[in-house]
């Protein structure tokens, strides 16, 4: 993902698609919105922002969903802002599928908007997501939050903070998360305790 907005030679050629797609935005059937927003990620000009933006205002989950996937195959840096402004949204399921998807683009500044979120989330799945994409965007910096969720009482947030420990300690080393997954191999969750031990192998077998 570039996470920039300069229009491509590429973009620029499909303009005349643009306007056509974003027509059916407004369609009065949800599977025409839905499938518009789809197109609007396959042509991949930022110019489709402003309008997938208003899409995640759709009364329609599957129209907010393809326009949250879109934002994130266009990857523009007005896309990835748009996906981490999602992150508070008053809708978990945009919370949570932003999260989603913002851990799948791997734009790395992005973590921090989600340390946020993840603090003050509620809802299990947003939670979850919001746990593992912190894993996906392997930043050193999250590594206390994540240890914080170690103990949560739902046992899909611990395996996602341990597998997200062992993935920024894959990527960098890091010797707090070595030390982190150190104390998982003696958890009381045996998925943890599991997940901990493969990501110290992943990172240095001779020492395991």
């Amino acid at each position: 993902m570039a996470d920039v907005d300069i229009p491509s030679h590429r973009e620029k050629l499909k303009r005349d698609q643009l306007a056509k797609i974003l027509s059916k935005l407004k369609d009065k059937y949800a599977r025409v919105r839905e499938n518009a927003a789809k197109g609007l990620g396959r042509i991949d000009n930022p110019e489709a922002v402003p309008a997938l933006i208003h899409a995640l205002t759709d009364e329609a989950c599957e129209v907010r969903r393809a326009a949250l996937r879109a934002l994130a195959d266009i990857g523009s840096k007005s896309a990835i802002e748009a996906l981490m402004n999602s992150l508070f949204s008053h809708d978990a399921e945009i919370r949570s599928q932003s999260a989603h998807f913002l851990g799948a683009t791997r734009v790395y500044r992005s973590s921090q908007r989600l340390r946020e979120a993840l603090r003050t989330e509620h809802s299990l799945a947003a939670k979850e997501n919001m746990v593992e994409a912190l894993g996906r965007l392997r930043d050193e910096n999250s590594l206390p939050l994540l240890a914080s969720f170690l103990h949560d009482k739902e046992s899909g947030v611990r395996w996602g903070a341990a597998w997200s420990i062992g993935m920024i300690g894959r990527e960098t080393k890091s010797p707090q998360a070595i030390i982190l997954l150190r104390h998982l191999e003696k958890h009381h969750d045996s998925r943890v305790q599991h997940e901990a031990a493969s990501a110290l192998r992943l990172i240095n077998p001779s020492q395991v």
